[in-house]
């Protein structure tokens, strides 16, 4: 990995490969979803195709939400032919992986936080760069009505318990 995208939260830095960014729009109106995760946002109509958006710093359990404006940046992230939107509070820019190789990748194998390791950016420093494949495992059960919003691996996975 050589390049990574390094986004703000409200407490902390996170990156994501590069190779996984399609581009990054400014916060639209969103189809809220009732009863989901305070973390998931709603749904974006971008040029007719749907797609999931969280917070990410929530998701990740870093801070409150912002005050969303219109200009709040929302990351759009590709994985396996899937898009989602990751609202973020700043896009703070392009940073090359120092020596091209993450560390600690042994620590986050075994399904912990949903990052691929970390990685050393000339400008920041260490950066925990997310696993974008884990990230997009959104999977949201509302328990009344038993209906299911997931990637079918999931849905397969509940269907077994």
């Amino acid at each position: 990995m050589d390049y990574v995208l390094t986004l703000a939260t409200p407490t902390q830095y996170v990156s994501v490969p590069l190779t996984n960014v399609v581009r990054i729009v400014p916060l639209a109106l969103l189809k809220e979803i009732p009863d989901a995760p305070e973390w998931f946002l709603g749904l974006l109509d971008l040029e007719g195709t749907s797609l999931p958006v969280m917070d990410l710093g929530m998701r990740l359990g870093l801070g409150d939400p912002p005050d969303y404006l219109l200009s709040t940046p929302v990351v759009i992230i590709s994985q396996d032919d899937k898009l989602a939107g990751w609202i973020v509070q700043e896009v703070l820019g392009v940073g090359k992986v120092v020596h091209g190789t993450l560390m600690h990748t042994d620590l986050f194998a075994s399904g912990g936080p949903p990052f691929l390791g970390v990685a050393r950016l000339a400008q920041i420093g260490l950066t925990p760069v997310l696993d974008p494949a884990r990230m997009m495992e959104i999977c949201l059960v509302n328990q009344e009505y038993n209906t299911m919003v997931c990637p079918p691996q999931i849905h397969e996975k509940l269907q077994d318990l």
